[in-house]
């Protein structure tokens, strides 16, 4: 169980360690609820994977790495874009009727078009994408192969 004198509100999860919000930044937390790792960072959304941790601040997603602390890369975002989602080195964003997936490793983008305000999941079998009026699925192969990998 994990407690905070101030805020502790739950950003993202992979399964075995939760990100939280708090007072002074981000909290990376064990599944017992053990601090692994604070980050001096203010930010709305969070995405773990593996030894990544991306953070949605005021105008970019930073990723740090969750063992060091370091900040690893810094991708400048308009103001309206959402932080979507992390598999691996695919960074998920959203903003308006588009979904885009990034690279890490290279830089390398994709970007997917909807009718209407987008949503996306990433899992380790592929990408989900709702619109308006559907939801589409890609799957894994696929979508690294259209990503130039």
């Amino acid at each position: 169980m994990a407690r905070a004198d101030g805020q502790l509100l739950g950003l993202a999860t992979d399964g075995w360690r939760f990100a939280a919000r708090t007072d002074d930044g981000v909290r990376l937390l064990s599944a017992s609820g053990s601090v692994l790792r604070d980050f001096p960072v203010e930010a709305t959304a969070a995405a773990l994977s593996g030894t990544h941790l991306a953070l949605r601040t005021d105008n970019a997603v930073e990723i740090y790495d969750t063992g060091s602390g370091r900040l690893t890369k810094r991708l400048s975002l308009a103001n309206a874009a959402s932080l979507a989602a992390l598999d691996g080195e695919v960074l998920v964003t959203t903003s308006a009727s588009t979904v885009t997936l990034r690279r890490l490793t290279d830089g390398h983008t994709l970007a997917l078009h909807t009718d209407g305000t987008a949503k996306a999941k990433l899992t380790d079998r592929g990408l989900f994408v709702a619109g308006a009026r559907r939801v589409t699925f890609m799957p894994l192969d696929d979508l690294l192969r259209r990503l130039g990998g």
